[in-house]
This record gives C-alpha cells, sequence and structure tokens, in this order.
C-alpha cells in the first residue's frame, strides 16, 4: 500500500473505474463541487493498493476519511495504517447503505477500533399535488450580508462530526442558488432552512430554529417554503438521526416515511453525540 502523491478529483474517479466490481464498497458520493469545498485549504493524504483507494481529508478538528474498496481485508489493512500514523487524531467516517451492506463494513470498522457515534435514517415522501411557491410572512431569502450570522449558528448548534457543516464556500455558492431563507419578524435569524434540488427530487440540507424561538411555529413556517420551492419537484427526502423519535414523529405528521437507508456516523474514539464537540 503506498501512499499518492497527486490528489485530485480526476484521481478519485480512475480509481473508482479501476476498483469496480460487484465486491465494491465505498463512502465517496461526493461531486466535484463538493470534494473542493471539502478539501480547500486542508491537508489531504491518500493511499492506494491493488485493491483499494483510501484518503483522509483534514478538517477543522479532525479527519474525514473515504474508501474505495474491493477486498474487506484490504480496508482493514489501511484502518491499521491509518490509526497507527492518524491515530491520535479524531477521525470520522459516514458510510450509507441498507443494514446487509452496513453490517459488513460496519465490523471491519468496529474491529478496528472505531465506535458507531450516531446514525441518520432517511425519510422521504412524494408531493401530494402540484404547488405554487411563494414566500410566508417573515421568511426571506438569505443574502451574503447575513454569511457571517450563519456561520456562528452552525458554530454554536449544529454538530461538526454528524451533521456535515457546510464551508463557507459552499454556504455562499447555496445562497447564489437561491436555496437559503430564513425567519425573522426583527434583524436577526430567528431560524433558516437550506435545500437543493436534484431534477425532480428536493433534499432538505438543514432545517434549524433558535431555542429561544421555538414557540412560534417557526419551523412549520419554514417548511412551508421546502414543500413549496421548485415547480418540477416531485420527491422530497432528508436525512435524520434515527433515535430522535419526536423528531421522526413530527417529520410523519407532515407525511414523510422512514425508508431502509442509513448514514452510520464512524469515529476512532469514544464519543458521545450528546456532548459538546470542541
Amino acid at each position: 500500500m503506498k501512499e499518492v502523491e497527486v490528489f485530485s478529483f480526476d484521481v478519485v474517479k480512475e480509481e473508482l473505474s479501476r476498483l469496480r466490481n460487484k465486491n465494491l464498497r465505498t463512502n465517496f458520493f461526493l461531486s466535484e463541487e463538493k470534494l473542493g469545498f471539502l478539501k480547500d485549504g486542508h491537508q489531504t493524504v491518500a493511499y492506494r493498493s491493488d485493491n483499494g483507494f483510501y484518503f483522509l481529508v483534514g478538517q477543522e478538528g479532525f479527519y474525514k476519511y473515504f474508501f474505495i474498496s474491493n477486498d474487506m481485508e484490504d480496508l482493514q489493512a489501511n484502518l491499521k495504517l491509518v490509526e497507527e500514523k492518524y491515530g491520535s487524531h479524531i477521525i470520522v467516517s459516514e458510510v450509507v447503505g441498507n443494514e446487509d451492506y452496513l453490517k459488513e463494513i460496519d465490523d471491519q470498522f468496529q474491529d478496528n477500533d472505531f465506535h458507531e457515534y450516531t446514525r441518520l435514517v432517511r425519510m422521504s415522501r412524494m408531493r401530494p399535488e402540484p404547488v405554487h411557491f411563494e414566500l410566508p410572512p417573515n421568511i426571506h431569502r438569505l443574502y451574503e450580508d447575513k454569511l457571517d450570522e450563519l456561520q456562528n449558528i452552525y458554530l454554536k448548534y449544529f454538530n461538526k462530526f454528524a451533521e456535515q457543516i457546510p464551508t463557507r464556500e459552499e454556504l455562499r455558492k447555496m445562497i447564489e442558488k437561491e436555496d437559503v431563507y430564513y425567519y425573522s419578524d426583527d434583524s436577526r435569524i430567528q431560524g433558516f432552512i437550506i435545500f437543493e434540488n436534484a431534477g425532480i427530487t428536493s433534499h432538505l440540507r438543514y432545517w434549524f430554529v433558535d431555542p429561544e424561538y421555538r414557540s412560534k411555529k417557526i419551523g412549520s413556517k419554514l417548511m412551508d417554503v421546502f414543500f413549496t420551492k421548485f415547480e418540477q419537484v416531485k420527491r422530497e427526502i432528508f436525512w435524520v438521526i434515527d433515535s430522535n423519535e419526536n423528531a421522526i414523529k413530527r417529520y410523519k405528521h407532515f407525511g414523510f416515511n422512514e425508508e431502509k437507508m442509513y448514514n452510520i456516523v464512524l469515529i476512532n474514539k469514544k464519543l458521545k453525540y450528546e456532548e459538546q464537540n470542541n
């Protein structure tokens, strides 16, 4: 297993093509743009073997680990190598799939002292009827002058290991695409919603209401934007922590159903999701 000197999105695509067969296992599903946001200004380390390609991307206070492998023993060998070289740091890896797909990979990680930090389930619904988009009262499109305030909310309230906090450049791109809206009856962001459109599917990325304002039904007003933006959308999806029964119950009230698709977050340290991740 050799360290790779040149790393780029094109290299990753070549490795996906080289390793693709019925045994392929991977947690890399990023576009070139999103990989660029992730690694911008951060250290990246990559390894290549006959049966795999593996890389670490530095973040603020931890590394994200990606694998492309068609041999589980090869994945295990890289996990051991990564632990030997970078085990003093926090390493986070996310894996998406159904229960059968995840079990084999989860076992490999846990055999190498990774722990399941949390698990998310995907929920979805089909739009019941055509919609007309119109902003509810006190809902505003978010512009770049609010970017600092938005980033501060992420730093204060969001979990950096499990919630894929967007970089400043990624947020700027979302704002340009008119995918960010916020609620305010004064000058402060009291809640916000971010979603992305891909054809007939709309993906709810973030939905947040400031704890000080959670008695004003702001959340449902923000969801009205998600439910009506993009006339061509027929399917709506998002991810939620699978142990958050209150949230799942609330989403089911909106007509969403749980799918048998999960995202497990694995970390090489014994950390609790509920703890502040300083």
